[in-house]
């Protein structure tokens, strides 16, 4: 894990009344995400596999799926 990939990421209500900087971080697995979550005192995670992104529940095993839109700055 110290090695993993990651870019700049911005996470923001479905609303769009609230952003947060954040890190995407890539080749992780759902428990490697949940010990990053704890090292870094978040309360989810989110995973991206295919065309589905997860909201992952990081105290228990509950998890969200959804699609998801890759949008490129330019």
């Amino acid at each position: 894990m110290d090695q993993a990939r990651t870019l700049p990421a911005v996470g923001a209500s479905f609303d769009g009344t609230y952003r947060e900087e954040s890190r995407a971080v890539f080749g992780l697995d759902d428990e490697q995400a949940r010990e990053l979550r704890r090292r870094f005192g978040q309360v989810v995670v989110f995973g991206w596999r295919d065309s589905s992104w997860s909201l992952i529940a990081c105290a228990g095993e509950r998890e969200t799926h959804r699609g998801w839109l890759w949008e490129a700055r330019v």
